[in-house]
């Protein structure tokens, strides 16, 4: 799959709006650099980016140039820039080719094209609130579980079965490698947009805002009592709308943070 890079140049204390704003205009994936932002979206018919590129003049952000990037020079460009993170002194999460670390948890990830790689604040954020959670023997769904690093460290957390979801084909190949260089043999991977007709403990949601509150009616489905329900990938300032519309669902608030302007809350089903 190819795809189309926005050069956006911005000044340093606008990077949090507009990545947030970038994020909910659909773009896949988002390179901070020291004076500009790089924004990557899926190769689409020439309408559909003109569609992108009004919703960013709408919005005042202007980019000084495009370029097209073949599938095999992004994932060039992950390897060469990914570099190991370390979470709470617990997680490690390198790439393979990265030495081992003496961390208690170790997480390998080949990145390639999906998001989720823990460098992000939402991803980061999630595995930190996940090491307060009791996942043994629970049941976990992943939804838009991209590269997998929230399924491999719930199933290191102790989780018994593990559902991970993406409708992206590229994020579902991405996280069969790395389930298999974790050893994760308790994650059933589904490359759909369709919910399992099942019931879970906890349920991570990793994504957008928009996804978020589209499928929130379709996730209380998949919600008993006490269902944990831990949601991250949107600004700050969307909290109330998430939580508005999550206790309108049945849902009750247990914990909020943010991290640079990124939110991460903490639900359960009751």
């Amino acid at each position: 799959m190819n795809y189309k890079a926005y050069h956006i140049p911005i000044p340093i204390d606008n990077v949090d709006i507009i990545t947030a704003q970038l994020f909910r205009l659909g773009i896949d994936s988002l390179e901070e650099l020291e004076d500009k932002l790089i924004a990557y979206l899926a190769y689409k018919e020439e309408k559909e980016f003109l569609n992108f590129e009004n919703e960013l003049s709408a919005l005042n952000i202007h980019f000084s140039e495009t370029e097209f990037i073949p599938y095999k020079n992004w994932n060039e460009e992950w390897e060469k820039n990914f570099e190991p993170i370390f979470i709470n002194e617990t997680i490690a999460v390198r790439a393979s080719f990265h030495p081992i670390s003496n961390f208690p948890i170790e997480i390998i990830i080949n990145p390639k094209m999906s998001f989720g790689t823990g460098h992000h604040d939402t991803t980061s954020q999630m595995m930190t609130q996940m090491l307060n959670i009791d996942f043994t023997n629970k049941s976990v769904m992943d939804f838009g579980s991209g590269t997998g690093i929230l399924s491999i460290l719930a199933s290191k957390l102790g989780a018994y079965i593990i559902v991970a979801l993406d409708n992206e084909e590229w994020a579902y190949y991405n996280e069969m490698e790395n389930v298999a260089l974790n050893n994760c043999t308790n994650i059933t991977l589904l490359y759909t947009d369709q919910l399992p007709s099942a019931k879970y403990d906890i349920i991570l949601a990793n994504i957008n805002r928009n996804v978020i509150l589209q499928y929130l009616p379709l996730l209380v489905a998949n919600c008993k009592k006490d269902t944990l329900l831990l949601t991250s990938g949107y600004y700050l300032e969307d909290t109330n709308i998430i939580q508005n519309e999550t206790m309108q669902y049945g849902f009750k608030l247990l914990y909020s943070q943010s991290l640079h302007n990124w939110a991460c809350q903490l639900y359960r089903f009751v």
